[in-house]
């Protein structure tokens, strides 16, 4: 009896509470009850007129609520018999756990003679190692004075054609009778000359990687990984993984191009305790990253703002070269001083869906690089954003859907001018975006349930944006509101939907989907956004299931961390997620808190 009168305090509790945001529409208060046994779920009056819930039947929310608040009460009272039940199969587990706990110890015990004998056998090895690295350091270094001599004999044979050509310049002018023809084999010989030059141009660079390659092997190095067992704590144990460590980079040495932080994700810690290393938001102040329902984010690294200055650059110069190939050879060229890149830090793009508009901050200071939004008018809840980046357009070009528009937005990223704007029949409630290798816009839209795929890699702006391909309709994939989108490094398309995720190849066929609705490890409540990283693991942010899951490429679950709270490694509503590949940090935007974390 006691139970119940508590049971009627929290209703009446419930009853007086504020409503809460549609999901559907965030702008209204939820009013209405949806009584489909399809459905069952709390909606504001938009949703009543609109698909799916169209034609279906409506309760006012607090009767609704009533009675389904009853029926869980006599639910309550029909389980009580079985509690003692329970009570005897725990018991029952409790003492299959001690077991199964006694069989673990052994199998460590069993891991750990295993494991010595792996170090006894790699440490005899070891020499060996080091003399194959040492002998692929002479190899180098002849390659590298090989270099050096091709090199000095293609400058001495420049300066002869350089001089030959000289000489031909002198007998051309003495000479105006046969000056078509002269003319002709001049400019051959200039051509060739100008190859050349860009020949010896690669070649310095060539040699300049080298010569730092090549200093860079003395160095002390770090292993690029640390591996960890848990099990094992002893300090020989330890100190003899991280000697592994330094023998694989050193003989990884010569095939690395660039530097790429690669994350041991079953690190993460689950439940909030992962706690956030830094988080961007209005605590930090006016001039810094302020947020108001922050949707997708993406991370742009500094070199391309340097890409994208050179080409630009480049354009300049040739017309300039054109110009002054006319003027006499007596004029003097003008020093200029090089244009600064638009930005020397990684920028990270956040769509701002309330205030109607995209914030640039810079990653290291945090600060408002610059604040984009449309020309003739605001976005209407911008909510994806993507790059279109050289060579696929001469500039660097920021995507974004707009939620209420249907239709994507195109900016240029360094001047914030407005580019293009276009739409499709099909796009309806367009959300995520992603440009794959081919430079394909591609657009997951919530209400048509398709995935449209775009023209992007054109100069032409009439045709920017054009329709290539529906995913989703008449051939064998089905999307159940699609939400967010990303490209892997096989140009595979993985796409989040209510509560599963599908793998789609490069011609769009589905290659396989997994997760379904709930709250254990590999399942899903709404996955709003989704990203890979270098290694093309998917990093899926749940916005109702308050958490960040990890999953490798064949779509096996790695990690999950996050919960719904208050503390620095809790996660409330995320909606967007991104992987900075320079320090492995797991970047999510909060709607509840408007900040970015840090992870």
């Amino acid at each position: 009896m006691e139970e119940n009168s508590n049971c009627e305090l929290n209703l009446g509790q419930k009853q007086t509470e504020e409503s809460f945001q549609c999901k559907f529409h965030p702008l209204k208060k939820v009013e209405l009850f949806c009584s489909s046994p399809d459905c069952l779920r709390p909606l504001c009056s938009l949703c009543k007129v609109e698909d799916p819930h169209k034609n279906q039947d409506f309760d006012v929310l607090d009767a609704a609520f009533d009675y389904h608040w009853k029926s869980v009460l006599l639910h309550v009272e029909a389980v009580k018999p079985l509690v003692s039940e329970v009570d005897k199969k725990l018991e029952s587990v409790k003492n299959q756990a001690e077991a199964l706990e006694n069989e673990k110890q052994e199998a460590v015990q069993n891991v750990r003679t295993h494991f010595n004998r792996i170090r006894e056998w790699v440490t005899a090895r070891e020499t060996e190692l080091i003399e194959s690295i040492d002998a692929s350091t002479q190899v180098i270094s002849r390659e590298l004075n090989s270099l050096e001599q091709n090199l000095t004999t293609l400058s001495s044979t420049t300066k002869l054609s350089i001089h030959e050509i000289g000489s031909h310049l002198d007998k051309v002018n003495t000479n105006n009778n046969n000056n078509n023809n002269n003319e002709t084999t001049t400019l051959n010989q200039l051509e060739f000359l100008k190859n050349t030059k860009k020949y010896i141009d690669s070649l310095n660079s060539l040699l300049s990687s080298l010569q730092q390659n090549n200093d860079n092997n003395n160095n002390n190095l770090t292993p690029k990984h640390t591996i960890t067992l848990e099990e094992f704590e002893e300090p020989a144990i330890k100190s003899f993984i991280e000697k592994i460590g330094k023998i694989a980079v050193k003989s990884e040495q010569f095939h690395v191009t660039q530097y790429i932080q690669v994350r041991d994700y079953t690190q993460l810690l689950p439940d909030g305790k992962q706690k956030a290393k830094r988080i961007y938001g209005p605590q930090l102040g006016e001039n810094f990253g302020r947020f108001n329902n922050p949707e997708h984010i993406t991370i742009i690294p500094k070199h391309l703002f340097e890409t994208n200055k050179n080409i630009n650059t480049n354009n300049n110069n040739t017309n300039t070269n054109t110009a002054s190939s006319a003027s006499s050879s007596s004029s003097t060229p003008q020093n200029q001083l090089p244009q600064p890149p638009y930005s020397n830090d990684d920028i990270i793009v956040v769509s701002n869906a309330n205030c109607q508009r995209i914030v640039l901050i810079e990653k290291t200071s945090g600060r408002v690089k610059s604040i984009i939004a449309g020309n003739e008018r605001d976005l209407n809840y911008p909510i994806g954003n993507a790059i279109i980046k050289p060579p696929f357009h001469p500039n660097l070009l920021l995507l974004t859907t707009e939620y209420y528009g249907d239709c994507v937005s195109c900016f240029d990223i360094t001047t914030g001018e407005a580019i293009k704007r276009f739409t499709h029949p099909k796009m309806q409630r367009p959300w995520g975006i992603a440009v794959n290798q081919a430079g394909h816009i591609i657009v997951a839209n919530y209400n048509s349930n398709v995935v449209l795929i775009h023209t992007g890699h054109t100069n032409n702006i009439s045709e920017f944006g054009s329709l290539i391909k529906v995913v989703g309709e008449n051939d064998g994939v089905v999307f159940n509101h699609p939400l967010g989108v990303a490209v892997n490094s096989k140009s595979e398309l993985i796409v989040s939907s209510q509560h599963k995720i599908d793998i789609l190849n490069s011609d769009y066929k589905l290659i396989k989907s997994f997760g379904s609705y709930g709250k254990l490890d590999g399942q899903f409540n709404n996955p709003n956004s989704l990203c890979v990283d270098v290694r093309d693991n998917i990093l899926v942010a749940e916005y109702n299931g308050h958490r960040v899951q990890v999953f490798d490429r064949e779509g096996n679950w790695i990690a999950t961390f996050g919960k719904e709270g208050q503390d620095d490694g809790c996660l409330n509503y995320p909606s967007g997620i991104a992987v900075d590949n320079e320090s492995g940090d797991i970047m999510v935007t909060d709607q509840m808190t408007h900040t970015i974390k840090v992870f």
